[in-house]
């Protein structure tokens, strides 16, 4: 399986940047499948980034995360995800039986936008074969995987992680 880690991507100035935006829009539930809030599975809430004027340069810069994935065909608009603590998501894949949406999806991206002194916990797990991986928590860093990758993110035990997931699509 291949994962990435990028963290030459965002610049400081960038990552505030989506955090503006992400803290301006509505948040709403995290669900998980058939539309279900479940608290038990993910405790998140989440907003959605779609291409506009204030966002053009965020979905140029996903081609940039994406370029070296093939299939690449297409970005599914952007997911902001804040999880205070207790904040939680189970283990998961990010490709389904739903909509069109999610059985196009090919490639997975979380773009680490908290500082990690800003919570504890709240780890991004991915599992690799028979290993879990934890990912580092750096601000900036973009980590990239397939969406048939089950993974995780642990429960945020203090503070505030927040993150901007990307997919790419067929």
């Amino acid at each position: 399986m291949k994962i990435n880690c990028i963290d030459s991507l965002f610049s400081a100035d960038e990552v505030n940047q989506v955090v503006q935006l992400g803290d301006s829009l509505v948040h709403m539930e995290g669900l998980i499948k058939n539309d279900k809030l479940d608290h038990k599975v993910r405790n998140a809430k989440i907003a959605w980034i779609h291409p506009s004027e204030a966002s053009w340069w965020l979905f140029d810069k996903a081609i940039k995360v994406f370029a070296n994935s093939l299939p690449f065909g297409a970005l599914q608009s952007m997911q902001y995800t804040v999880y205070h603590t207790g904040g939680h998501y189970d283990w998961h894949k990010d490709i389904g039986d739903g909509d069109k949406i999610m059985k196009a999806r090919v490639e997975a991206a979380v773009l680490q936008l908290s500082e990690p002194s800003d919570y504890e916990g709240g780890i991004l797990e991915i599992k690799d074969r028979a290993k879990i991986l934890a990912i580092p928590k750096q601000q900036g860093m973009v980590t990239t995987f397939p969406v048939e990758a089950w993974h995780r993110v642990t429960p945020t035990t203090s503070g505030v992680r927040k993150t901007l997931i990307l997919w790419s699509l067929i």
